[in-house]
């Protein structure tokens, strides 16, 4: 059976992450990031062309 922690809903305070300093070059995060970024560069490309 799996012991999990309480659910602590009663949280204030929200701490700011910034994925792109998480994560490490040649890692396979780092690569899913980068094809994200190019995807993302192509669709607002072909919107501005069109």
């Amino acid at each position: 059976m799996a012991n999990y922690k309480p659910d602590l809903s009663c949280q204030s305070k929200f701490i700011p992450v910034d994925f792109s300093q998480q994560i490490t070059p040649g890692t396979f995060e780092k690569s899913i990031k980068d094809i994200q970024v190019k995807i993302t560069i192509n669709r607002i490309l072909k919107t501005q062309l069109s």
